[in-house]
């Protein structure tokens, strides 16, 4: 069946789409992406999206049109699920990149924006994805600064730990900073539950700003009953956690049950993922 994309507002054939040869995404990874979860033409988290979006366009410099705005953009990306036909679980992609002009130097700073939809193969949140094993990624460090807290074209470091679990029959890679701490997996953000408290490391540590992890915090966990703490972890800490979880807008979250020869109980994680599925949807 023929595929849709929403490039600048504008509706178009899949087929009919292409960058320009010196598109700055392409060229430097000069770009912004948020990776929403849409149920029916409903996207539960899209303000939280579309907020840290547009932080994170202020971060790079980027002009925001007129016309970009969260009520434009949002029955923008209610018209492509129509026109392509998703009406159920389904991945949205919104992508904010600089107009081509310059080197490194960019010459303007105005922006262009590309929508894309894909079908997830389960509905709704992902029960049934496996438990994960994980390790560390021990060939790169990611590091605190201006813009980690945002998904940028240039995430090659999370290209390289994801390759790097697969090579190594994992299923993720924990991220570590300059300090040997954890900061977040290769596309998700990272919860240690003890006890009732869900720790999970600050900002400062390098991590994203999850939407995910931001609704957790704020919503799910005082929802039911938990404390959260915003703090570094060690690889010591790490181990005396009694479950640990990863979660990212797309699938909500899925439990990790062991790294290298540890392994952790998995009991509260269904309870979780089903209060958080309620709420959402």
């Amino acid at each position: 069946m023929e595929q849709f994309v929403c490039y600048n507002g504008e509706i178009i054939s899949e087929k009919d789409f292409s960058i320009a040869p010196n598109n700055r995404g392409f060229y430097f990874g000069d770009s912004l992406f948020e990776s929403m979860h849409a149920h029916s033409t409903e996207i539960p988290l899209f303000s939280l999206h579309f907020d840290r979006l547009i932080q994170g366009m202020e971060v790079l410099g980027y002009e925001q049109p007129a016309t970009f705005t969260s009520t434009l953009i949002k029955s923008g990306i209610v018209k492509l699920l129509n026109r392509n036909k998703q009406f159920k679980s389904t991945r949205v992609r919104l992508t904010v990149f600089r107009n081509p002009g310059g080197l490194y130097l960019p010459s303007n700073d105005s922006i262009s924006y590309l929508v894309q939809t894909t079908n997830l193969d389960f509905d709704k949140l992902a029960h049934r994805l496996p438990s994960m094993i994980v390790d560390v990624f021990p060939n790169q460090i990611k590091c605190a600064g201006e813009i980690s807290p945002f998904k940028t074209g240039n995430a090659l470091l999370y290209v390289m730990a994801a390759r790097y679990a697969k090579l190594n029959r994992l299923h993720d890679c924990i991220l570590i900073n300059q300090h040997g701490r954890y900061v977040e997996l290769s596309s998700s953000n990272l919860f240690g539950l003890k006890g009732d408290t869900l720790v999970t490391p600050p900002l400062q540590e390098g991590c994203v700003a999850g939407v995910m992890r931001n609704y957790i915090i704020n919503r799910l966990a005082p929802s039911i009953g938990l404390k959260t703490e915003l703090k570094p972890i060690s690889q010591k800490e790490f181990l005396e956690f009694d479950e640990v979880f990863s979660t990212n807008a797309v699938s909500g979250i899925r439990n990790i049950v062991g790294i290298g020869t540890k392994r952790f109980y998995s009991t509260r994680y269904r309870k979780m993922q089903s209060a958080l599925e309620e709420m959402l949807f």
